[in-house]
C-alpha cells in the first residue's frame, strides 16, 4: 500500500493571509444541540492556503478553474531544491537538476517553516530566464512552498503571466516538500466550481512512484 505525504497547509481562523486579503471566517449556521446537526459556513477567497491559480486570476478573458484538465495535475513530479543567495533563486540550479521528462515540477525552497509569520511574505524571487526554459522543457505544472512566484524585478504578477502564457499551472503554499524524494507521484485536485479564478486544493505526493 502506498504511503502518501500531505503537502497541504492546515487552515483555521488564525491563518495569516496574503497582505491585503480578507482572513478566513467560520460561522456556525446550525448547532447539534439546537438543530440536531452541525453546519458551518466557511468564508474565504480561493487564493489562501494551498491553492491553484486559474487563468481568470490574471487575464480578463482567462479560463476559470473548471477548465483545468485533472490529468495534468496528477502524475510523476520532479522535486528540486535550488540554491538561494540574497533572496534570489538560482535558475542554473533548477536547469541542471531538471533532468527527467516529468511535466510537474515542485520547488522546495525551504520557506514553509515561515508560515503564519510576516517573513513568509518576503519570499525568495526568481530570475527572468527561468520560465522560457520551463516552457521549452514542456513543464505543465509548477508548485512551490511560497505564497507567490515573482521575478526579482518588474511587476509582481509578471511571472504569473509568463507561466500561464506558457501553459504552466501554478500551485502555491505547499508544505512538507522536504519529506519528498527527487521524483514522486503527485496529485493536486482543484474544486470543480465554474468561473472561479483559483481554487483551494488538497495536494499529496508519494515517494518511490515506480
Amino acid at each position: 500500500m502506498k504511503n502518501y505525504i500531505d503537502l497541504t497547509l492546515m487552515l483555521d481562523e488564525n491563518y495569516l493571509p496574503y497582505p491585503g486579503d480578507e482572513p478566513i471566517k467560520f460561522n456556525e449556521v446550525k448547532k447539534i444541540d439546537q438543530d440536531g446537526y452541525n453546519l458551518k459556513r466557511f468564508e474565504s477567497g480561493m487564493h489562501i492556503g494551498t491553492h491553484m491559480d486559474a487563468e481568470k486570476h490574471i487575464f480578463p478573458n482567462g479560463k476559470g478553474i473548471e477548465s483545468i484538465d485533472i490529468n495534468e495535475v496528477i502524475g510523476t513530479a520532479r522535486v528540486i531544491r535550488p540554491d538561494i543567495e540574497d533572496n534570489l533563486i538560482s535558475t542554473e540550479d533548477i536547469v541542471k537538476d531538471l533532468i527527467g521528462d516529468e511535466k510537474i515540477l515542485l520547488l522546495d525552497l525551504g520557506h514553509a517553516n515561515k508560515i503564519n509569520t510576516d517573513a513568509y511574505y518576503n519570499q525568495p524571487k526568481f530570475q527572468k530566464d527561468l520560465v522560457p526554459f520551463l516552457v521549452e522543457k514542456g513543464i505543465r505544472v509548477i508548485g512551490f512552498d511560497i505564497p507567490s512566484p515573482e521575478y526579482c524585478d518588474g511587476d509582481f504578477l509578471d511571472m504569473h503571466r509568463d507561466l500561464m502564457r506558457g501553459g504552466i499551472h501554478i500551485i502555491e503554499n505547499l508544505t512538507n516538500l522536504d519529506k519528498l524524494d527527487s521524483v514522486v507521484e503527485f496529485i493536486a485536485l482543484p474544486l470543480k466550481i465554474k468561473g472561479l479564478d483559483g481554487s483551494l486544493i488538497r495536494a499529496v505526493a508519494c515517494n518511490n512512484p515506480y
